[in-house]
C-alpha cells in the first residue's frame, strides 16, 4: 500500500474499489510473513476526508491503512482527534476473508467503530475489525493454531477456492470449539476458565463470520465440484453451526429454546462481560496513556451486554453472578469518575505548560512539571 496509497492527496487518484485490492495484498503479506507475527502499523481514517477518484467525500467510504504509516501520521493535524486512529494491529485470516485486531496509540476514531465496521464488511474480501486494550495480550490469549492460515485450493474456479478455504477453517474452528469446551469443563481455577471462555467466545465469532461467507458462496451446483468426501463433511460442518447460531437467533428473537441452548447463550453472553471488565483495567493500566474515550467505551459495552445477559437468566439464576456482575459494574463506574477528573485536570495543566512555554517562562514550566508528575502519580 505505501507506494500506492501513503498520502491524503494519493486517494484522488485510487478508486474505492482498487484501494480495496491494495488493503487485500497488504493484509496477505502481513499473514503470510514468518517474521511479522502478523502484526503491522495501521492508520484508520473516517470517509468524510477522503475523496476517491470514484467516491466524494462519505462515511461510507472510510480508509484501513495497513504497513508503514510515516507519512500518514504527519497529516493527522488535519483531521479532529475523532476521525482517525493509529497503532499497531494483528491481522488473522478467516476463511477467505480477514479480522483485524487494532490496538490504537493516537486517535479516538476506533472507539467509535460503527460506520466503519460496516463498510469493511461490506469490502467483496471482508473486514472484521476489532479493538484491543493489549495486542500483547491478545497474542497470549489466542491458540497457537489459530494464527495459521489455511493454504488456498489450487482450483482455477474462485467460487470453489472460496469454499475450499472456508470448508476448511470451519472444520479447524469446530476443533477448536470441542477442545476448548472440554478444557473450561476440565478447569477448577476460576481465572484461568474466564480466559478460555473468552477464547471460546472468540472461535464462536470465528464461525459465525464463516458460516456467513458459505452462505454467500454456496449453490447446489459449486457442491458438485468439491472433493466429494471433505465437501460432504464441510457441508455437514456448516449445517451443525447454523444449527448453534439458529439457535441463538431464536433466543434473541425471545422464542422457546432448551434449557441447555439457552444456558449456553447466557454463559455466552456473561463471559462478553467479563471481557469487557479485562478491556476496562487493560485500557487503565496504560496510566498517562489512558484515552478516556476508550475506557468510556468498555463501560458502555459493559452495560450493553449486562442488559442483554440480565434479559435471558435462566430459572433459578445464581445470585452469585448477580451480585459478581453488580461489583463490576460498581467498580468500574466508581474507577471511571476518579481517573476521569484526574484526566482532566492532567490536560488542564498540560494547557498551562504549553502557555508556560509560549511565554518562555521557565519559573512557571518548572512548577508546572512537578504537578504534572504528581498528577501522574495519582493516576496508579
Amino acid at each position: 500500500m505505501y507506494n500506492k496509497l501513503r498520502k491524503l492527496a494519493e486517494a484522488k487518484g485510487v478508486t474505492y474499489t482498487k484501494y480495496q485490492g491494495y488493503l487485500v495484498d497488504a493484509a496477505t503479506i502481513v499473514v503470510d510473513s514468518k517474521d511479522t507475527k502478523q502484526i503491522t502499523d495501521f492508520f484508520l481514517l473516517a470517509g468524510q476526508h477522503l475523496e476517491w477518484k470514484d467516491q466524494s467525500k462519505s462515511e461510507k467510504h472510510p480508509m484501513l491503512y495497513l504497513g508503514q504509516i510515516t507519512d500518514w501520521k504527519q497529516e493527522t493535524s488535519k483531521f479532529p482527534n475523532n476521525d482517525y486512529a493509529y497503532g499497531s494491529c494483528m491481522v488473522i485470516k478467516e476463511g477467505a476473508n480477514f479480522k483485524i485486531y487494532l490496538e490504537a496509540s493516537k486517535g479516538n476514531l476506533i472507539s467509535k467503530l460503527g460506520p466503519i465496521k460496516n463498510a469493511l464488511k461490506g469490502y467483496k474480501k471482508k473486514f472484521f475489525v476489532e479493538k484491543v486494550p493489549s495486542l500483547k495480550k491478545l497474542s497470549a490469549q489466542l491458540l497457537d493454531a489459530e494464527t495459521s492460515s489455511t493454504p488456498i485450493s489450487k482450483s482455477d474456479n474462485e467460487a470453489v477456492n472460496i469454499l475450499t478455504l472456508t470448508g476448511k477453517d470451519l472444520e479447524k474452528y469446530t476443533g477448536f470449539q470441542t477442545a476448548l469446551k472440554a478444557k473450561i469443563q476440565a478447569e477448577a481455577d476460576p481465572a484461568k476458565q474466564k480466559d478460555l471462555k473468552i477464547q471460546y467466545n472468540a472461535v464462536l465469532k470465528k464461525l459465525k463470520h464463516l458460516c456467513q461467507q458459505w452462505e454467500e458462496t454456496f449453490t447446489d451446483e459449486l457442491a458438485a465440484l468439491l472433493p466429494t468426501e471433505e465437501g460432504k463433511q464441510w457441508i455437514s460442518t456448516y449445517q451443525e453451526c447454523k444449527k448453534q447460531l439458529n439457535a441463538r437467533k431464536a433466543i434473541k428473537d425471545g422464542k422457546a429454546v432448551s434449557k441447555e441452548a439457552l444456558a449456553e447463550e447466557s454463559d455466552r453472553r456473561y463471559t462478553k462481560m467479563l471481557k469487557d471488565v479485562d478491556d476496562f483495567y487493560t485500557n487503565l493500566e496504560k496510566k498517562d496513556r489512558i484515552n478516556i474515550d476508550e475506557v468510556a467505551a468498555n463501560l458502555k459495552d459493559f452495560k450493553r451486554h449486562y442488559k442483554a445477559w440480565h434479559a435471558i437468566l435462566p430459572e433459578g439464576a445464581t445470585n452469585k453472578l448477580l451480585k459478581e456482575a453488580a461489583a463490576f459494574l460498581k467498580g468500574m463506574e466508581t474507577e471511571y469518575k476518579r481517573v476521569n477528573v484526574v484526566l482532566t485536570a492532567f490536560a488542564k495543566k498540560e494547557q498551562e505548560l504549553q502557555k508556560a512555554f509560549d511565554a518562555n517562562d521557565h519559573t512557571a514550566m518548572t512548577k508546572t512539571i512537578q504537578e504534572l508528575e504528581k498528577i501522574k502519580r495519582s493516576l496508579v
